[in-house]
């Protein structure tokens, strides 16, 4: 039987694909030194550092400041949110370190000053000024990546200068092109500190940049910092944005303007302490407005635990969609979806005056906050109703469960009276249109909708008889013993013929 070190790269190099966890490529990799050699580059196509771990940040870094061929074959780059438990120890080469800051630094205390930083000499044990340093490295030594995942907390000003220096063709980029093939941005921060706007500008200014997603981001700029945004006019080739627990009175407008062509539009707002600015729907949707020919996606909505009571605006008309000719999927809060009268608590319009045609997921948030429940019910009803009709998706989230009830919250009595009556109501219509309906109630111990995308992560359950998976369900990826299985096989193929 053949040896596996001696089968064809190809083979060797599909397997190595196979392999899902990065400790199981790194481990096929370092079986010999021909796998090595073949594999390793394989294996740091796609990274995952874990959440504060300064041991395996700066031996990656110093791996590919040693070997840039490494460094040109990372395509991913991203952290998880899992904490190592081993202890911590830094790697530092003093010699390898200071031939990478020489192209990074400008002088000799800048040099010395970047070195302080690395090895952490006058902060506390886990600074956060060191993390930055050496994602700022690490940024440098990845020319091809497509994929970044970044956590930034705390002060982040040499990932900063490096992106300002990387759209400014200053070194280490002066040379040599920069990010050119970086298409997806990532970025989290792990505690409750948010980050500025402004921060994110250098993502929205590259030119390969398609998705740029984000949470905890604050949009509390100055007149010189929102005059930084406006500058970049529509030249944004931005086209999926999400904002996640963020927070503007604004709606984020001006970043929303300059995008050239948005496609997904998902703002999740968060109200922060005193800090936080009044939340304001409607006025996202005048800058969506701008893009009314391209938004496929758009869910605005208010995920703060205690509702939309920030002010009026809060409470204020999203907009209409008619005119927005590709909008499929849409989410909003109860509140704002129709044009409510505060006094009469009617509606001043009707879906048919908001929906576009082209609707085909509907998701309504805070149902239990509407000011007409039974208005905007029926609304929905002759939604569903309406030939033709491209609805496939009707999904109702909120307070559903009678407060005292303390059985099976499984149970269909949990419901309060009236919202049982619309599901009721609202099933038999979407059982005879053929559209998918589902009631998602919050639970107490955890009432946020949750991170925008798909039905909210935790307890619910759907009033729709004899269904099991909504449309939305994407199939299960190949189980990944078949596959090898499968190669196997045809690996034996090749073998014979040989």
């Amino acid at each position: 039987m053949t040896d596996l070190p001696s089968l064809p790269s190809e083979i060797l190099i599909s397997i190595a694909r196979l392999l899902e966890d990065q400790q199981d490529r790194l481990a096929l990799a370092s079986c010999c030194r021909h796998f090595r050699a073949l594999l390793l580059p394989e294996a740091l196509a796609s990274i995952e550092l874990r959440s504060g771990c300064i041991t395996s940040l700066s031996c990656l870094v110093q791996l590919l400041a040693h070997n840039p061929t490494l460094g040109a074959a990372v395509r991913s780059l991203s952290w998880d949110t899992d904490s190592c438990e081993h202890p911590q120890k830094l790697q530092f080469d003093h010699d390898l370190i200071s031939a990478t800051l020489a192209h990074l630094a400008d002088t000799d205390e800048d040099l010395a000053k970047w070195r302080d930083d690395l090895q952490n000499r006058f902060e506390n044990e886990r600074s956060k000024s060191q993390e930055d340093a050496w994602w700022a490295i690490l940024l440098t030594l990845v020319p091809n990546l497509e994929r970044l995942g970044m956590r930034w907390e705390g002060p982040a000003d040499r990932r900063a200068e490096i992106m300002r220096r990387a759209l400014r063709h200053e070194k280490p980029f002066d040379s040599r092109p920069a990010f050119t093939r970086l298409e997806f941005v990532e970025i989290r921060r792990p505690n409750e500190s948010p980050m500025i706007l402004s921060d994110l500008l250098p993502f929205f200014k590259i030119p390969s940049v398609r998705t740029v997603l984000c949470d905890g981001i604050v949009d509390w700029a100055q007149d010189e910092q929102r005059g930084a945004i406006q500058e970049l006019g529509r030249s944004s080739n931005v086209r999926d944005l999400a904002l996640l627990a963020s927070n503007s009175h604004t709606g984020f407008s001006s970043v929303i303007l300059a995008c050239a062509r948005l496609e997904t539009f998902l703002c999740a707002n968060t109200m922060y302490a005193e800090q936080g600015k009044l939340w304001n729907p409607s006025a996202a949707w005048r800058a969506l407005v701008a893009h009314k020919d391209t938004l496929k996606t758009i869910h605005v909505y208010n995920e703060t635990a205690y509702g939309g009571s920030f002010g009026p605006e809060a409470k204020s008309f999203f907009g209409s969609m008619v005119n927005f000719s590709k909008l499929t999927k849409l989410r909003l809060d109860a509140i704002n979806v129709l044009d409510w009268d505060v006094e009469t608590r009617l509606a001043k319009n009707n879906l048919s005056d908001v929906l576009p045609p082209t609707i085909v997921f509907l998701e309504i948030y805070e149902f239990h906050e509407c000011p007409n429940i039974e208005q905007l019910a029926e609304q929905l009803e002759t939604t569903m109703r309406n030939v033709p009709s491209k609805l496939k998706y009707l999904g109702l989230s909120g307070f559903f469960c009678e407060p005292t009830w303390s059985g099976d919250p499984q149970n269909e009595q949990c419901l309060r009276p009236r919202i049982r009556a619309i599901a009721a109501t609202l099933d038999a219509a979407a059982q005879a249109t053929g559209v998918w309906f589902q009631l998602s109630t919050w639970s107490l111990d955890d009432p946020s909708p949750g991170w925008g995308v798909g039905i909210p992560p935790m307890s619910y359950r759907a009033l729709v008889p004899g269904k099991s998976t909504p449309p939305t369900a994407e199939l299960p990826a190949p189980n990944l013993i078949m596959r090898i299985m499968g190669l196997m096989m045809n690996l034996g193929s090749v073998l014979l013929n040989r």
